[in-house]
């Protein structure tokens, strides 16, 4: 308006007033498109990056030099390390003292004359920064499904075993297709395997994932909810989600018998999953009274160095036959020793308890 001033009373003054108004108009309307297209941008930007997270396996985000170093040599040398018989893998027991079946989780392990000991974490993450992630995840399904028929040689007939596998994998289209000819192969039956997945990929990455874990349920092949409790858990999604159980995070024992607000979370979550019929496993138990407490909860499926830690492949068949019925009376015993006192809910006569296991 300063700029273009109205002189009143002028003969052009009327026309003029029109074409500023027209002009302001259209100025309005640019910085408003403009506006409302860098609100698109940001919000189109955050939901990559969502999805971007969610397909990754890693989550760790160090940033220093040090770790930029051991990235590169990994990626130097990774052609050499994607190979199945340099994927080793070792496994740790998941017990149910109420049930006397096993199961596995299997953990990759890797070795180089010229880099030592390589964190699997960091490992994954170069094959993900590299596009790989599926390739190593198919070449790491395969060495798991090799030791169970190996170990079914061995005597070991009915021990299932679970591995972690990453988002992009189970979205790709004969994913499925693919996993169950590799049972067949080796005539292994789907509830052998189970799949574990983060729960922040489940949840981030919606319908597809929905879609592609209902695919694998159909043939027989469990997929769980790992590192639950470790994110923005929300148990009304449990309901609506096709996974036949979940793995709670090793902070939900962090001081368990001290906090009572987390006991009666677990206490909680137990009779919830009870409800939906599905299986809960707890990770990183590692003291009789963590032990102890979560069995007063109701929650009897542990894993952690409480009952053993992870071992070779070619060791678990000499484990389960000589140690694992030693190590599993000492859990029994365990809970037939006094516990710690639980808070029970409001109401209630006492805590819900655990008979000790035949």
């Amino acid at each position: 308006m300063n700029a273009f001033p109205l002189h009143v009373g002028h003969p052009a003054s009327g026309a003029d007033g029109t074409a500023l108004l027209a002009l302001l108009l259209l100025f309005a309307v640019a910085v408003a498109l403009e506006q409302l297209s860098n609100m698109r941008s940001d919000a189109g930007r955050q939901q990559l990056l969502r999805r971007g997270l969610s397909l990754m396996r890693s989550a760790s985000t160090a940033d220093n030099a040090t770790r930029d170093m051991e990235l590169s040599l990994i990626a130097d040398h990774l052609d050499s390390l994607l190979r199945p018989e340099r994927l080793a893998l070792h496994f740790q027991p998941i017990v149910d003292v109420r049930q006397r079946a096993m199961q596995f989780e299997a953990l990759l392990r890797i070795t180089d004359k010229t880099l030592g000991k390589i964190h699997p974490e960091t490992f994954l993450l170069v094959c993900e920064l590299q596009g790989k992630t599926a390739v190593v995840d198919r070449m790491i399904l395969c060495n798991a499904l090799d030791c169970v028929k190996a170990w079914q040689h061995a005597g070991l007939t009915d021990a299932a075993i679970s591995v972690n596998v990453a988002p992009i994998t189970l979205l790709d289209e004969d994913f499925a297709a693919w996993l169950c000819h590799e049972l067949a192969a080796r005539a292994l039956a789907p509830k052998l395997l189970k799949l574990e997945m983060t729960e922040h990929a489940i949840i981030a990455l919606g319908s597809p994932m929905v879609a592609a874990i209902d695919s694998l349920a159909r043939r027989g092949v469990a997929v769980l909810m790992d590192d639950f409790g470790a994110g923005y858990s929300s148990l009304g999604m449990l309901a609506d989600l096709p996974i036949a159980g979940i793995k709670c995070d090793r902070l939900s024992v962090r001081q368990l018998s001290q906090d009572r607000r987390r006991q009666s979370m677990l206490r909680h979550l137990a009779a919830l999953a009870r409800e939906f019929g599905l299986s809960v496993v707890v990770e990183g138990v590692e003291t009789t009274q963590e032990l102890q407490t979560l069995a007063a909860l109701g929650l009897t499926c542990i894993q952690g160095y409480v009952f053993s830690k992870p071992m070779p492949a070619a060791d678990i068949p000499a484990w389960y036959q000589g140690q694992m019925p030693g190590q599993r009376a000492a859990l029994q015993a365990a809970l037939r020793a006094p516990r710690p006192p639980v808070s029970a809910p409001p109401g209630a006569a006492g805590a819900p308890g655990l008979a000790p296991a035949p």
